[in-house]
């Protein structure tokens, strides 16, 4: 009785996403020899097959393995060939010998049993037959395979071309980035402390009108506030606090900006609230500016002055003023939202800093609104100062840093720890009297660690730059 075997190939996928084809085969005799192949196919689809009768088992899979490349796959094509003509031609082989057999056994037995002759001949010929059919049934199915793994292969030519352009993109995008950074970099961002050094001066932006904070009068060299954190950058640098060219800006933070970005200043005082200075340029970040800025140097806010015989003691004496301010700052914006939030009422008078400064000063409205220091320095430089005074009241906050240029992350670490070790020296009692002693002698690990010393005999503690030493803030 045959024995019928029923299968359901499942479909499987090739890395490449293709759809791979099914093989079974036979397997014979005690080792599990395998021997011929019954189905070879797609998947997704059931067949029913006849098993041989000397078949002991069955043995499924697929072709080609995951994995394979498109040139592994032409060589397991070309393997599979030669092993199949391999076998062929000892089938061949196989059967001339048993054709030849027949005769040798038929020529012995020939004068006594002709009619036995005839039947073994006619039994050779149909095994010839059948034999024939198999191996032509064979060579189909090879052509198949042939067939599907050309398909195979070129698919995955087509795949392997398509993710080669891709990979040929993306390193044309990580070149452009390459080629922006070393243009950059060409033009002197990310090597400031290097320019500085070289050059051996630092170029600070400074305005040569500000009282307390950088004014320029009868002396060769600006004085103030701001003026002392460009001598100090000087020094931890370059060992010189005298080693410094202080550029003008022109009495506009602007200007300054655009001075920077052009490299003709090395670090900016920003005598304008870094948030209303990034709020006002309408940037989304300091990015926009091609700046970036330091810690807080002096942390300010808007306030109002008035002439102290004015009988004005506090912002609700202001109800129906006329006060001085610049339009289209912040500023404006303050004073009108405070007087709203107040409900009181005013009369503005506008113009250029200086237009309001002269009017407010001239007698021509009762207040003048701005930056708290910039009313501080305009009052102390007027010889009548003690006329005038500030109201108490501070409406807004803001603080006032270092600017450097944006991509320089070298540079604006050193002006930061510059920032950072004048703070810390202050709160520590550390002076320009007393630094020599307290490096050579530190209180404490902390005192030892910002002058760049050892303490009881630890190790240097250093903050990573290459172009300055450890010592750098003692100095």
């Amino acid at each position: 009785m045959a024995r019928m075997v029923r299968i359901r190939w499942h479909l499987a996928e090739s890395d490449f996403g293709l759809p791979m084809p099914w093989f079974g085969a036979w397997l014979v005799g005690d080792g599990g020899e395998e021997g011929e192949w019954f189905h070879s196919g797609r998947g997704a689809a059931e067949t029913a097959s006849e098993a041989p009768a000397e078949a002991t088992g069955v043995r499924l899979r697929f072709w080609p393995s995951k994995g394979l490349t498109p040139l592994a796959v032409f060589v397991g094509f070309l393997c599979l060939l030669s092993v199949l003509a391999s076998a062929a031609a000892a089938c061949s082989g196989g059967d001339e010998e048993l054709a030849r057999a027949p005769q040798d056994r038929s020529s012995d037995v020939a004068s006594d049993e002709p009619d036995q002759a005839d039947d073994s001949e006619g039994e050779r010929q149909g095994v010839e037959q059948a034999r024939t059919v198999e191996l032509e049934a064979e060579l189909d199915r090879v052509r198949q395979l042939r067939d599907e793994t050309l398909a195979l292969a070129a698919d995955a030519l087509v795949q392997a071309r398509a993710d080669q352009a891709r990979i040929e993109e993306l390193e044309a995008e990580i070149e452009a980035v390459r080629l922006e950074l070393d243009d950059a970099s060409s033009h002197g961002r990310r090597r400031t402390l290097r320019k500085v050094i070289d050059r051996g001066e630092l170029l600070c932006g400074v305005r040569h009108t500000q009282p307390l904070f950088s004014l320029k009068s009868s002396r060769a060299e600006p004085e103030g506030f701001g003026v002392e954190f460009c001598k100090a950058i000087a020094v931890a640098v370059l060992d010189d606090a005298s080693a410094v060219r202080y550029v003008d800006i022109d009495n506009a933070w602007w200007n300054g900006l655009g001075l920077l970005n052009d490299e003709q200043i090395d670090v900016l005082l920003v005598d304008v609230g870094v948030t209303r200075l990034i709020n006002k340029s309408s940037a989304s970040s300091d990015r926009e500016l091609g700046a970036d800025f330091t810690q807080a140097v002096f942390h300010t806010g808007q306030a109002f002055a008035v002439r102290r015989n004015s009988g004005i003691t506090s912002i609700p004496d202001l109800d129906g003023a006329t006060i001085c301010v610049r339009p289209g700052m912040t500023t404006e914006q303050n004073l009108a939202d405070h007087f709203v939030d107040l409900g009181l009422s005013y009369t503005p008078l506008g113009g250029q800093s200086a237009d309001v400064a002269d009017a407010f000063f001239g007698g021509h409205c009762d207040a003048l609104t701005a930056d708290a220091s910039d009313l501080a320095s305009l009052i102390t430089a007027r010889d009548n100062a003690g006329d005038y005074m500030m109201l108490d009241e501070i409406i807004s906050k803001w603080s006032l840093a270092l600017a450097v240029r944006d991509y320089d992350s070298e540079w604006k670490d050193v002006v930061n720890w510059v920032v950072h070790g004048l703070i810390a020296a202050e709160e520590m009692g550390i002076t320009s009297r007393n630094v020599g002693v307290m490096a050579r002698n530190p209180p404490n690990t902390a005192v030892a660690r910002l002058l760049g010393v050892s303490f009881e005999g630890s190790s240097v503690a250093t903050l990573g730059f290459d172009s300055v030493d450890a010592q750098f803030l003692q100095r």
